[in-house]
C-alpha cells in the first residue's frame, strides 16, 4: 500500500492512538483485579489485553481489504447472527449480576451477543435506508421497516442491559434522521418509547418478579437523583469523582492511582476516571479530542463516499462509537447514573474491542475503495 492511500487512514491512526492509551490505562488500573484473581500478577492481564488489542488491529486491516460496498447483503447475515446470539443468550447465557449477558464459548472465554447485535443492526438499517429512500417520508413504507428490527433487537437486549438497549434505540433514531425521516415521525416514536418505558417501570414496581433487573435500574436512577451515598451506584460515582478531583489538574502520572484500590471496574466502566486521576486535565482532553476526531473524520468520509449504503454505515458507526464514549465519560463524571457501558477501544474487554475494530474496519474499507474509485453504483441496490 503506497503513501497516497495511507493518507486516508486517519481513522485508523486515531483508533490506534486510543488503543495505546488503553494499554497504559489498563496496566495501571488492574492491580486489584490481579491481586484478587491472579496472585497479584498484573503482567498476565496486560499481556492478554495487549494481545486482544493487537488482534483488533489485524481485524481492522483485514476487514479493510474487503470491499464492503459490494456485499450489502452481508448486513442481513450479521443482523440475523446477532438476533440468534441474543436469543441464545436468554436461554443459555451465563448469569452475572442477575442478568444473562454473555454466552460461554469454552476454555474460559465468553461472548457478549449485544456487541454483534449492535453492529448488525447498524449495518441492517444502513441497507434498509437505501431500500426505502424513496418512501422514507411515509411512516408505513419508510419508517416501519426500520422500526421493527430496531424494536426486536432492543427488546432482546433490554432484559439484561437496559442502558445498551436505550443507547441502540437512540442510535437507530439518529440513523433514521440521517436518512431524512420526518421529524414528527421520530418525535412520535420517541414519545411512544418513553411511554412504554414508563409502563415497564410501573409493571416492575407492582410485580417485582416480572422483570428481574428492573429493581436495579430503578434504584440506580433514584439514588442518582437523590444523591444517596449508601447505594452501590452512588458509591461508584463518588469514588470516580474522588479519582478525578485528586488528579486535577496535572495528574499523578501512570501507576500512581490510589482510587483504583476502591473503585470497582476501574479497568473497565470507570477507566476514564482513573485515567484522569493519573494524567489530569490533559488526559481528559486528549481522549475526548480523539473521539471527536473520529466523529469528524467519519462525517467527512461519509460526505465523500459515493455509495448511499456506505454513507449511512459510516455515519452510524462513527456516531455509535462516540455516543457510547460520551455516555461512559458522563457516568464517570457523575452526570448520568451507572450504566455499565465500556469506553470504546480503551476499556479492558474482548468482544467489545473486536466488534468495534470490525466496525472501524468497515469504515476503512469504504474509504479505501472510494479513494480507489472502485465503487460500482449497482452495489447500492439491496
Amino acid at each position: 500500500m503506497n503513501f497516497r492511500l495511507n493518507k486516508h487512514h486517519k481513522i485508523l491512526y486515531l483508533s490506534i492512538g486510543l488503543m495505546l492509551i488503553s494499554m497504559l490505562a489498563v496496566y495501571s488500573s488492574i492491580g486489584n483485579l490481579a491481586h484478587d484473581k491472579n496472585g497479584g500478577n498484573t503482567f498476565a492481564y496486560f499481556f492478554k489485553h495487549s494481545t486482544i488489542l493487537l488482534f483488533g488491529v489485524f481485524i481492522m486491516l483485514g476487514v479493510e481489504k474487503v470491499n464492503i460496498i459490494k456485499y450489502p447483503r452481508l448486513a442481513q447475515i450479521i443482523f440475523v447472527i446477532g438476533i440468534v446470539a441474543l436469543i441464545a443468550t436468554l436461554f443459555f447465557g451465563l448469569e452475572l449480576n442477575d442478568a444473562k449477558r454473555v454466552l460461554p464459548l469454552g476454555f474460559g472465554l465468553t461472548f457478549q451477543a449485544s456487541d454483534i447485535a449492535k453492529i448488525g443492526l447498524i449495518m441492517y438499517l444502513s441497507r434498509k435506508l437505501v431500500q426505502v429512500k424513496e418512501q422514507i417520508r411515509s411512516f408505513k413504507k419508510g419508517i416501519l421497516p426500520l422500526l421493527i428490527p430496531t424494536l426486536i433487537t432492543c427488546a432482546l437486549i433490554a432484559p439484561s442491559n437496559l442502558s445498551t438497549a436505550l443507547m441502540l434505540f437512540i442510535i437507530a433514531m439518529v440513523m433514521m434522521f440521517f436518512g431524512r425521516a420526518k421529524f414528527i415521525h421520530l418525535l412520535g416514536i420517541a414519545g411512544v418509547g418513553l411511554f412504554l418505558l414508563v409502563i415497564m417501570f410501573t409493571i416492575g414496581k407492582y410485580s417485582p418478579g416480572a422483570i428481574p433487573r428492573l429493581a436495579t435500574w430503578e434504584h440506580r436512577i433514584e439514588s442518582h437523583l437523590s444523591g444517596e451515598e449508601e447505594s452501590e451506584g452512588n458509591y461508584q460515582k463518588l469514588q470516580s469523582q474522588i479519582a478525578i478531583a485528586s488528579g486535577w489538574p496535572m495528574g499523578k502520572f501512570f501507576g500512581n492511582s490510589t482510587q483504583r484500590n476502591f473503585l470497582p471496574q476501574s479497568y473497565n466502566d470507570f477507566i476514564y476516571a482513573i485515567t484522569i486521576e493519573q494524567t489530569g486535565l490533559l488526559g481528559a482532553i486528549v481522549i475526548l479530542i480523539l473521539y471527536l476526531a473520529i466523529l469528524g473524520q467519519s462525517v467527512k468520509a461519509a460526505l465523500q463516499t459515493q455509495s448511499l449504503f456506505g454513507k449511512f454505515l459510516i455515519l452510524g458507526i462513527g456516531f455509535s462509537i462516540v455516543f457510547q464514549a460520551l455516555i461512559n465519560m458522563m457516568v464517570a463524571t457523575g452526570l448520568l447514573p451507572v450504566t455499565g457501558q465500556p469506553l470504546p477501544l480503551i476499556s479492558m474487554g474482548g468482544t467489545s474491542i473486536w466488534m468495534t475494530c470490525f466496525a472501524i474496519g468497515m469504515v476503512l474499507s469504504i474509504i479505501k475503495h472510494n479513494a480507489l474509485n472502485n465503487l460500482n453504483t449497482a452495489t447500492d441496490e439491496p
